[in-house]
């Protein structure tokens, strides 16, 4: 008798219902390959036994080989229309009694998996960072802590750095504190531990079409096509070594040691309904490369939080934004992004940069609105809400999750993205 019984259990609460079908890529103790899943409610189904049941024949184009790889690079290289007739197999699948998955009681044994006994992996092999800084209210709030206004060329064009792919790291792995030159107490720079080590959540774009060397692009131009899906991104920052290394090129060491993704990639299809405007920015504001013909549903309206659970305590929730609050739209981010000629390669990461919205979005809220502990505690001046204390400390655990909340109140979810601080070594 199958282990697993039509129809799978699915919480109102669970950010994993049959509308969601993201992709990810997972191993489990018996089996330690890893290889291409999806999410529904609290299970797992694993794609490469379908394939191998011949589930996606004529629906995947190339065989059977998209989801029995250690990433999901070949299949998010086959494009939209392929990944949408997959989504739509796969809920027929799951939803149908009496379609050949559950004709198949050793194949429903074998492909299904409890989300808790499951490892997850990066679902990508990133082949480029980049990380964005697109939200007005995140700008500003720095730098008002440094006594200025947000500069100009913010509101022009998007800006960015170009992060490291060799220091990504898969879901719930923790890392050292790392090292950096700062000035100590005495005015002295030295190599040492941060001591200023802080969090930014971001929501990470999964490019799929290449654009070619040489190649511009139009905002207009970039659609679902160019999107593989989206992933929560934890991108660790020390802020004392920024502070002491930017001046004048930028950050380097302070932003390159780690930068946590999440399980799941949320495709842009099932994200639809919450389209949404980026807040603020006026159809001429920007330079005309990045103009669209309208700025009407540029972005999602996906609601983040973060939590906190200091050393020994429990989990406490710190802030909520929302990515809509960006002032650059996604489009204009990859325009920008391959605005100099220099191309872009499938499986590119894209960071929108911390996701901090304006407190006046929001009422009657006893947490902050900032995406980082640099803008949440004034720089270590004040209190965490909630969770006390200013930067990091070795011992807490830091949790992101996102979701997208439709007409029916279903959550369109991301799942957590979850790490802890180890001391130095």
């Amino acid at each position: 008798m199958a282990k697993f019984k039509f129809p799978i259990p699915v919480g109102e609460e669970s950010p994993f219902p049959v509308e969601n079908i993201p992709f990810g890529i997972f191993s489990t103790p018996s089996s330690s390959e890893p290889r291409g899943c999806t999410a529904i409610g609290d299970h797992v189904l694993d794609l490469a036994a379908l394939e191998r049941g011949s589930l996606f024949e004529g629906i995947i184009d190339g065989g059977k080989s998209a989801f029995s790889k250690p990433h999901l690079n070949a299949f998010a290289a086959l494009g939209e229309s392929t990944r949408s007739r997959t989504r739509a197999r796969i809920a027929e699948l799951l939803t149908d009694g009496s379609s050949d998955l559950w004709k198949n009681e050793d194949l429903v044994d074998a492909a299904f998996h409890l989300q808790a006994d499951v490892q997850m992996h990066v679902p990508i092999d990133v082949t480029e960072f980049t990380d964005f800084s697109c939200f007005e209210a995140h700008g500003d709030n720095i730098c008002k802590l440094n006594g200025i206004s947000v500069p100009d060329n913010f509101y022009h064009s998007p800006v960015a750095y170009n992060g490291r792919v060799s220091s990504i790291l898969p879901p719930k792995t923790d890392f050292p504190r790392p090292h950096g030159v700062f000035k100590g107490e005495d005015g002295v720079p030295r190599h040492q531990p941060t001591r200023k080590l802080d969090y930014e959540l971001e929501i990470g774009m999964i490019i799929s079409k290449d654009v070619p060397f040489g190649h511009l692009l139009r905002p207009d131009e970039v659609d679902d096509g160019h999107i593989f899906g989206f992933v929560l991104i934890n991108d660790w920052s020390a802020r004392d070594v920024q502070g002491y290394e930017s001046n004048p090129v930028g950050p380097f060491n302070s932003k390159s040691f780690a930068t946590s993704v999440s399980s799941w990639v949320v495709v842009p299809e099932a994200l639809a309904f919450a389209r949404a405007s980026p807040l603020h920015q006026k159809e001429n504001d920007v330079q005309p490369y990045l103009r669209h013909s309208s700025l009407k549903d540029t972005i999602f309206d996906i609601d983040t939080d973060a939590y906190i659970a200091r050393a020994g305590a429990d989990k406490q929730k710190v802030s909520t934004s929302n990515l809509k609050h960006s002032y650059f739209s996604l489009a204009q981010m990859i325009t920008h992004r391959a605005s100099s000629g220099c191309g872009l390669r499938k499986c590119e990461l894209i960071g929108t940069g911390t996701i901090s919205s304006p407190d006046s979005e929001y009422t009657g809220n006893s947490v902050g609105h900032a995406g980082c502990l640099w803008e949440l505690s004034f720089n270590a001046t004040r209190e965490v809400p909630n969770a006390g204390g200013g930067f990091l400390n070795d011992g807490d655990t830091v949790t992101f999750n996102a979701w997208a909340t439709g007409k029916n109140g279903r959550r369109i979810g991301f799942g957590d993205l979850t790490a802890t601080v180890l001391p130095a070594v």
